[in-house]
């Protein structure tokens, strides 16, 4: 909260300051916190969405019944480090998918997810590793289904929502990719799959890094094999810096 005084006086609140006819300006500068989450509007007619808004609000007290009121909209943008996206800790994760067919246990079947890195730009290549373990499964793996989707989660304070307990969202939204990839391991057979895709040039919703504040996005990158999912969050940034 910003309080500007363009003139002086003794009690805001009792003593007006009368000032000739004109227009005047009052600079202010004010810097912004790190940890901000970036300008998002997205929404789905499903599950609803999410929209963080800033505004600069000013008030000009005409008399001491009248106060006017003024709201402007700005924009934030979070550029990430191209090194600190290059340099970004890689995933591995793994999961166990029970094999059935028509009702019958079939064995199991232990598959592995790789990443170089967890952070991203628009417009990048994403490649990754699976390794399917199919040595206890008494049946063929025969594909797999890998999907890309923003997940929001909100988590605000009993004080900050004025809500018992505070108050917790979860939010996703439409998925970015889908794609069916061709695995064809035979039962008591192991197998490496290269899968290989690029983002859209633009992301509706860029997602970070927890950057400490309330809100937290990220795109959660799932595969998922005979019913099993294995879901690892990446993030996508709107731009890299070099």
């Amino acid at each position: 909260t910003l309080t500007l005084f363009g003139h002086s006086m003794r009690d805001a609140a009792t003593d007006p300051v009368e000032i000739p006819p004109g227009v005047y300006t009052y600079p202010f500068a004010f810097e912004l916190p790190m940890h901000l989450p970036e300008s998002t509007h997205t929404s789905d007619w499903a599950s609803g969405g999410v929209d963080i808004r800033y505004q600069v609000i000013t008030y000009a007290k005409i008399d001491k019944d009248r106060i006017e009121e003024g709201h402007h909209d700005f924009t934030v943008v979070v550029p990430i480090n191209k090194r600190d996206m290059l340099a970004s800790a890689p995933i591995e994760e793994s999961a166990t998918a029970e094999l059935r067919h028509l009702f019958k246990d079939k064995g199991v079947c232990e598959f592995a997810l790789s990443l170089p890195r967890r952070i991203y730009a628009a417009d990048d290549v994403v490649e990754a590793d699976i390794a399917i373990d199919n040595t206890l499964g008494l049946m063929d793996v025969e594909q797999m289904r890998v999907s890309l989707k923003l997940h929001c989660d909100v988590a605000l304070s009993e004080r900050a929502s004025g809500i018992a307990c505070g108050q917790h969202e979860s939010w996703r939204a439409g998925a970015l990719v889908v794609k069916r990839v061709a695995a064809m391991v035979p039962q008591g057979k192991t197998k490496m799959i290269a899968l290989r895709f690029t983002l859209p040039h633009t992301v509706p919703t860029p997602s970070y890094p927890d950057r400490g504040a309330c809100v937290r996005l990220a795109h959660i990158l799932t595969v998922e094999i005979a019913g099993a999912k294995l879901k690892v969050p990446i993030h996508i940034a709107h731009c890299a810096d070099d």
